[in-house]
């Protein structure tokens, strides 16, 4: 359905809303002048024995009584109703203020629709007897995500009903939502410092409430208060199509205090529509013969009190490109390729040459094939730099598209490479950074390093060979963005050869993020993973590979560790192969591999004063000089521990135990441990000490009892030490 934009800003119709209304009301006028004139005077109501009321009820002979003050309602209708309006529950009130000639309702109402959408309705009512006659005028007002107020008109005669309503929208009427599309002519591409998309449609999705007025006339059938109706309607927006249609059904009571309605609609913008539903009245009064005239004072007002809403889809092309933006700003890009000539201004088409000083933009692409030596690059806040090649991917957000593909750079083969940088070869110097698929090779200090940062985000480089880390998030704090907890990933990266770590973060306060899919291999004087911290880390520890390194291979010393340690290989490395300290740990340490190890290969400590809940599954511990595993419990907080399904095979020959659980705390603070031991195996000859493969010690030296060991079904022979119970745990 297409619509015209005029320079009024008004649709090119033939009719508005207003003119419309005042038409209604003056046809409905001269109606009412034409049936009055052929009125009689009204009869003198015969007087009762006692208490007389005003209104009889003529066909009937009884009086009409006028003591029925309020009445509640509660109504469904089902289907889309005239105008395609919703279905809905509504719940109301009308209150009954009796004269001598007539009734004023007082109306109020709240709805629901099916989809959850609610509405409010509020209006005045009057109606009078004029002999046999009932002329009814009221005004109402209706929110449902719109305003709309509308006039109601009524003539009842003993035999005929005729109603109209006018309705015209308060405020604003027009709700529009547009949002760009790609088609098959679509281009994205790098011009100057910006992406630039041409051949883009524009879909808008355009809610218009429209104005307008309906008409009925029905006629009173059968003895159930029933009557038949037909009549018709017109809408119009200000923007859009307008519509004009026709409607007809039957409504009555089934009983005193429950009326039914069936209805159809049927025009050119809403089609057809059949609805329908029922109304209960809440301590109404009445019955089922036929109504006389006077009980028509009571009945509801016949109206649309949902709003008409006509929804609009568009999707023109656009002529020209855009250049795209993020948060309401052009998204800036300053490319670099190695060896470029012509003025080097950081534009796509004269890129700078060589890694420049610290730019003020979104992005810095560096080009594939580019090799930059001695140079370095320091990132400005909220800054991304990105490496072209090795076929990674690089995405951006934009306002107009979501989530895009960055457009290819010189489109060359391989990421670029930043060798024998004098310090640092990248350095993040504040919040919201990203290092993505860069090779670094052999920088004097850390291959990329950070300071008091946070919100970082490091991935996909190869780091060989730096005389410090490779990579070193130091000091990580949540107040350089003023947030009380840090954040950050570093993922995918392979990070060998450091002269100290490989990959190392030190916390400065709370922490959330992910170390995962990192390969920390061969640090000559450290370890390959180190991660410290007296704060909180929440996130995981997974898919990282750390062999062969001076000391251990995974180390991670927290105050609180919240998260999974999982999926890690960590063999041959001159300490443990994992070397985990927590004063509290609420997680898994599961899938891990730790092999030909000179101490242990998974080494846990829990230290803290509160309780831990921990389960240790899956993981496979080979021909480690000492044990396998050893878990160390300390402080005085409560530890909950499942070893289920581990690997253990040739570790801690000399002893010939290659599990090892034990409470150290000599001091009385107790902890309480519980461990449940089931589905393990061990495959370790017994050596010359304690003819153990599994060793539980409880070296509280001032209680018994502090270690509680729910055995399963495991291989290898199992040592119970002194105040080590037996026993399920809680």
């Amino acid at each position: 359905m297409g619509y015209r934009w005029v320079s009024d800003n008004t649709a090119t119709t033939a009719f508005r809303p207003c003119r419309l209304l005042f038409a209604a009301i003056i046809s409905l006028g001269l109606t009412f002048g034409a049936v009055a004139s052929q009125i009689p005077a009204p009869a003198p109501a015969p007087a009762p024995a006692a208490d007389p009321l005003p209104f009889t009820n003529q066909f009937q002979g009884e009086y009409f009584t006028t003591d029925f003050t309020e009445v509640f309602r509660l109504r469904h209708i089902e289907g889309e109703g005239q105008g395609g309006v919703d279905a809905y529950t509504n719940f109301g009130f009308t209150k009954f203020v009796w004269s001598d000639n007539g009734v004023l309702l007082l109306d109020v109402g709240g709805r629901v629709t099916n989809d959850a959408e609610p509405g409010v309705t509020g209006g005045v009512h009057r109606r009078v007897m004029l002999g046999d006659f009932v002329v009814g005028a009221g005004l109402f007002y209706d929110w449902q995500d719109y305003s709309q107020g509308s006039v109601a008109l009524e003539l009842f005669s003993p035999n005929w009903a005729f109603r109209t309503n006018g309705y015209a929208i308060l405020g604003e009427d027009v709700d529009a939502d547009s949002e760009f599309v790609t088609t098959g002519a679509t281009n994205i591409f790098f011009q100057g410092n910006n992406i630039v998309a041409d051949g883009l449609a524009l879909h808008e999705e355009i809610e218009v409430a429209m104005s307008g007025a309906d008409i009925e006339l029905a006629r009173f059938v059968g003895f159930r208060a029933t009557e038949l109706f037909v009549g018709g309607y017109f809408y119009d927006g200000e923007i859009g199509d307008d519509t004009v249609g026709a409607k007809g059904g039957i409504r009555g009571f089934l009983v005193p205090d429950l009326a039914a309605t069936l209805a159809v609609s049927s025009d050119d913008l809403f089609g057809t529509n059949l609805y329908g539903g029922l109304t209960w009245f809440v301590g109404a009064k009445g019955g089922l013969s036929r109504p006389n005239v006077a009980r028509r004072l009571l009945i509801p007002v016949e109206r649309n009190e949902q709003i008409v809403v006509n929804e609009i889809e568009e999707t023109p092309p656009l002529s020209g490109p855009i250049a795209l933006t993020g948060d309401d700003d052009e998204i800036i890009v300053v490319h670099v390729q190695q060896g470029a000539a012509g003025l080097n201004e950081g534009t796509f088409e004269d890129p700078f040459n060589a890694l420049p000083a610290t730019q003020e933009a979104d992005i810095v692409y560096v080009h594939a094939d580019g090799v930059f030596v001695g140079q370095s690059y320091t990132l400005a806040a909220e800054q991304r730099l990105l490496g072209e090649g090795d076929g990674n991917l690089h995405f951006v957000e934009t306002d107009e598209l979501g989530e895009i593909l960055l457009p290819a750079g010189s489109g060359g083969a391989n990421r670029p490479i930043i060798q024998a940088a004098p310090g640092n070869a990248i350095t993040l110097a504040a919040d919201e950074n990203e290092v993505s698929n860069f090779e670094i090779i052999g920088a004097a200090g850390n291959g990329i390093f950070g300071n008091g940062i946070t919100d970082f985000d490091i991935n996909r480089n190869i780091i060989t060979g730096s005389g410090g880390r490779g990579i070193f998030m130091n000091n990580i704090s949540g107040a350089a963005d003023g947030e009380p907890i840090a954040s950050g990933e570093i993922t995918d990266n392979v990070v060998t050869g450091s002269a100290l770590q490989n990959i190392q973060l030190v916390l400065a306060s709370d922490f959330e993020g992910d170390i995962e899919g990192n390969t920390a291999d061969g640090s000559t004087t450290s370890r390959g993973i180190e991660i410290t911290s007296l704060f909180r880390f929440v996130g995981d520890v997974e898919g990282n590979t750390a062999n062969n390194n001076f000391l251990d291979g995974i180390l991670v010393d927290v105050e609180d560790f919240i998260g999974d340690i999982e999926g890690n290989t960590a063999n041959d490395n001159q300490g443990d192969g994992m070397l985990l300290a927590f004063g509290t740990f609420d997680g898994d340490v599961s899938g891990n591999t730790t092999s030909r190890n000179g101490d242990n290969g998974i080494d846990l400590t829990i230290g803290g004063d509160f309780f831990s809940d921990v389960d240790i599954e899956n993981n496979t511990a080979d021909d480690n000089t000492l044990e396998g595993m050893v878990l160390t419990f300390a402080g005085t907080g409560t530890s909950l521990v499942e070893v289920l399904n581990n690997n253990f095979s040739g570790n801690n020959g000399g002893v010939g135990r290659e599990f090892l659980a034990q409470n150290e705390d000599v001091f009385g603070n107790r902890p309480a441990v519980f461990i449940e031991l089931d589905g393990n195996t061990s495959a370790n000859a017994l050596g010359a000490g304690p003819p153990f493969n599994y060793e539980f010690e409880n070296e509280d030296l001032f209680s018994d009892g502090e270690m509680t060991v729910d055995l399963g079904i495991n291989v290898g022979t199992i040592g119970i030490g002194e105040g080590v119970e037996l026993g399920d745990i809680p």
